[in-house]
């Protein structure tokens, strides 16, 4: 028939879009972004994304997908993170911004533009505040004897280590548990695991002891430089004994760049390896749990830590299991992070003579700008620099000329 358009045979059938203006951002995160992209994507931050993508469901979810085209989930987002530290909303920004144009690729969405560009959005990290906290040997000796606070029984219920050790020797007389149980006021199960020396045993190394195992995460972190996620990951067969040094496997570091970290075989951090050596066998998790385990999270042990360490007893709220709101106001007080003890570690290295490139090295920094700016070379560097320059000055004589 004249006046028809035929369709060009090299073409597959278009298919209308699927409702884009009816798909609201939530819809979008849900049905799309997470499984399409998070989900089977090999990221290593991928907990983080989804961390993110939960916060902008609450904020901006009722939003059409269109909306993103616009400034409106922009300012929602600022909005929202006023009150918070630049790099954090800038973290939110980008997470908006990388969600526009992931949703820009897909013909099916019809997200056709992005308010990200050089006339319009941008996000700048020029006044991003560095982090400069510093852990003085002070609140490093606090931390430590926090840990040991952990395994003690009164830390778990309201037992001393006397009551421990006679439970323990009045059922070796013979007396029955569920007697003994009452008169603490302690149910059955808690008493058979206190008699069969399966919990608050110190001369074994058994689970329940959590104590422990944080202060050697706490030391591994302050010796080594590792992220996070790099030690949870390390295993006992990662430690070459012969060159004393810890192997960071390519797949386990965030700049996807293995590295090795030297270690002093008499330290101790080397006491702490030799410890956990046979722990778990080859494949044992060098900083996992007493048996070797991997531990995924250990949060709430270290705030429980810090709040030790500072003299305020952990209280939670019997809902729930999270923190009072007195707790969480001195954790925010003492503005302590898991991460800042990697800061520490490069900075004692810094302090002890390390060159700048050697530290970057360890720390496994894909650029050396990021290093300076992670130390605050102008805190640290530029001072020692100074002492030694008046230390010459001195031995020449110049400086009373």
């Amino acid at each position: 028939m004249r006046g028809t358009r035929r369709r060009d045979p090299r073409q597959g059938p278009t298919r209308p879009p699927e409702g884009s203006l009816k798909l609201t951002i939530a819809e979008f995160i849900g049905k799309w972004y997470l499984p399409l992209y998070v989900d089977v994507e090999p990221l290593k931050a991928a907990r983080a994304i989804r961390s993110n993508c939960a916060a902008l469901r609450r904020l901006i979810g009722e939003l059409p997908l269109k909306a993103l085209e616009g400034k409106d989930p922009v300012d929602i987002v600022k909005r929202a993170y006023l009150g918070h530290a630049l790099s954090t909303r800038n973290r939110m920004l980008s997470r908006v911004r990388h969600m526009t144009n992931w949703a820009r690729g897909r013909d099916a969405l019809d997200v056709k533009a992005s308010p990200f560009h050089r006339s319009g959005v941008r996000i700048s990290t020029k006044h991003e505040v560095q982090r400069d906290r510093r852990i003085s040997e002070v609140e490093e000796r606090a931390l430590l004897a926090a840990c040991e606070k952990l395994d003690e029984p009164s830390f778990h219920s309201k037992l001393t280590w006397k009551e421990v050790n006679d439970i323990r020797a009045r059922a070796a007389e013979g007396e029955s548990q569920k007697s003994i149980g009452e008169d603490y006021g302690i149910g059955s199960a808690l008493c058979s695991q206190i008699v069969r020396n399966r919990i608050w045993n110190p001369a074994m190394y058994v689970p329940l002891t959590c104590g422990q195992e944080m202060r050697d995460r706490i030391i591994g972190a302050l010796e080594t430089g590792c992220r996070q996620g790099e030690m949870q990951k390390l295993q006992n067969a990662d430690i070459d004994w012969h060159s004393h040094e810890i192997k960071i496997a390519k797949a386990h570091t965030k700049a996807s760049v293995a590295r090795r970290i030297p270690f002093d075989s008499e330290g101790r951090l080397g006491e702490i390896l030799q410890r956990r050596r046979f722990v778990g066998g080859p494949k044992g998790f060098v900083f996992g749990d007493a048996t070797g385990a991997h531990l995924g999270d250990f949060n709430r042990l270290w705030r429980e830590v810090k709040l030790i360490a500072n003299g305020v007893q952990p209280e939670y709220v019997k809902r729930g299991g999270y923190l009072t709101a007195g707790c969480k106001a001195k954790l925010k007080e003492l503005d302590l992070h898991w991460h800042d003890l990697r800061h520490e570690c490069a900075s004692r290295w810094l302090e002890g003579g390390l060159d700048v490139r050697e530290i970057q090295i360890l720390l496994g920094h894909a650029k050396l700008e990021i290093t300076q700016r992670y130390l605050n070379i102008t805190d640290v560097g530029v001072v020692r620099s100074m002492r030694e320059y008046w230390g010459r000055q001195r031995a020449t004589g110049r400086a009373h000329a």
